[in-house]
């Protein structure tokens, strides 16, 4: 649903107003095809991400697996105590789904499902769909933008033969929120991108990106704490030497010579 209301005014943006502005045929049906295409990747790997259960093999009756499980070693796996079933290590319990995923990456809100090993490259799929989706809307209104800041009364004119019929004030505005909007989503969206990619660089499921992150600032935190407190000791030997060395001088004075 989230998704669903995120990519129907991108889409109404452009067919509603972004490509009727362009300068000729040749730009016009150019610019369509190249933001249908990305609008139809979007469409599909949403549905097959979606539509893909990531559930473990493991949970599944023996004649339901899609993969023939290999032998794996003590070492290589966990238990479910949920779902009552030994699996990899690799794949996690999700509290939403109420279901074990195989090489669980993460739960998407935006898609209402888990993302997994089974439809992980159709997620990425989606983001790279969406991202040059929103990229090729971004230019294109900036470019109307641009052309508005020369010469606004010739970008109205322009566009008066089409059946966009709006003044330069609300051209004006339209182009500016759109702007905005867009802006603002393609920034979103390439920092999802550029995590994603950093994740596959380094081999590693955002799940367990999280994991490392919490343990590295809880042993942040911990040795921040070991060291607060061997300094609060030094403190207090320091302390207490001092409190002897000033005892031992006072008796030395109280002794007669």
């Amino acid at each position: 649903i989230f998704t669903s209301s995120l990519n129907t005014p991108i889409l109404l943006m452009f067919y509603c107003f972004l490509v009727h502005c362009t300068w000729d045929s040749t730009s016009f049906w150019i610019t369509l095809a190249l933001f249908t295409i990305c609008a139809v990747g979007t469409i599909v790997c949403c549905y097959f991400a979606c539509s893909i259960d990531p559930i473990d093999d493991m949970c599944l009756p023996p004649e339901e697996r899609t993969v023939d499980e290999q032998p794996m070693e003590r070492s290589e796996m966990s238990h479910c105590y949920m779902c009552k079933v030994s699996l990899r290590k690799t794949s996690k319990h999700c509290g939403e789904c109420k279901k074990c995923v195989a090489t669980f990456d993460h739960h998407c809100v935006w898609l209402n499902t888990c993302i997994g090993e089974k439809n992980y490259k159709y997620f990425l799929g989606l983001v790279a769909s969406v991202q040059l989706l929103t990229i090729c809307a971004l230019a294109l209104d900036l470019a109307y933008f641009i052309e508005l800041c020369k010469d606004s009364v010739a970008f109205h004119d322009r566009i008066s033969d089409t059946f966009i019929q709006i003044d330069v004030i609300g051209l004006w505005i339209i182009v500016s929120i759109m702007l905005v909007f867009l802006a603002g989503l393609v920034a979103a969206v390439a920092q999802l991108a550029g995590f994603h990619c950093m994740l596959r660089w380094r081999g590693i499921t955002t799940y367990e990106y999280v994991v490392s992150e919490q343990r590295r600032v809880n042993d942040k935190r911990q040795a921040e704490q070991q060291a607060a407190q061997r300094r609060r000791l030094e403190e207090q030997a320091a302390a207490t030497r001092a409190a002897e060395t000033a005892t031992i001088a006072a008796e030395q004075e109280m002794v007669p010579v």
